[in-house]
């Protein structure tokens, strides 16, 4: 594969979105580890040869006039777009959204990153990190826990019997 880690790339804390960098002719420059996973079971996207395909040929044709709409021609701007994407092994669709970054990113150098494409899978569920919540709202570390199993959907009854209290 041609692509790499990079820090834009991350959204800590969060394993349900992937994060795809590409140049302005639609290379693969950057992927997060959840991208990366995702291409490599080529389900619903994949990376072929460095450019980032949709499986199904309908998809793909959608996918790439987003992606040329999200990087035109130099001097020009990009439109953001969205759609969903069929998977074989799943009842629901990836959602993909792609963004073109500035313009002045997109006039210096073919090989840097001008358009993001932020893919979400509905069927994961997103990782909350227990130690940021505590941080970001001044919590004990019971209450982060608890704050925690709430935003996961844990009912009382099952946070009661996880973390034995009444």
């Amino acid at each position: 594969m041609g692509m790499d880690a990079s820090p834009l790339s991350a959204i800590p804390g969060n394993n349900r979105f992937s994060v795809i960098h590409l140049d302005r002719r639609g290379w693969i420059v950057a992927a997060n580890e959840q991208a990366r996973r995702l291409l490599e079971r080529d389900e619903g996207l994949s990376d072929v040869q460095g450019l980032l395909r949709a499986t199904a040929p309908r998809d793909n044709g959608i996918l790439q006039q987003l992606l040329a709409r999200a990087a035109p021609e130099r001097g020009t701007s990009g439109s953001s777009g969205s759609m969903t994407i069929a998977r074989s092994s799943a009842s629901t669709r990836l959602v993909v959204h792609i963004l073109p970054l500035s313009t002045r990113q997109r006039e210096s150098n073919v090989r840097q990153a001008t358009v993001l494409v932020l893919v979400a899978d509905p069927e994961r569920r997103p990782s909350i990190d227990v130690g940021l919540v505590q941080t970001a709202l001044g919590l004990t570390p019971a209450e982060s826990q608890l704050a925690t199993l709430v935003a996961h959907g844990q009912r009382v009854r099952e946070i009661a019997a996880l973390t034995g209290r009444t």
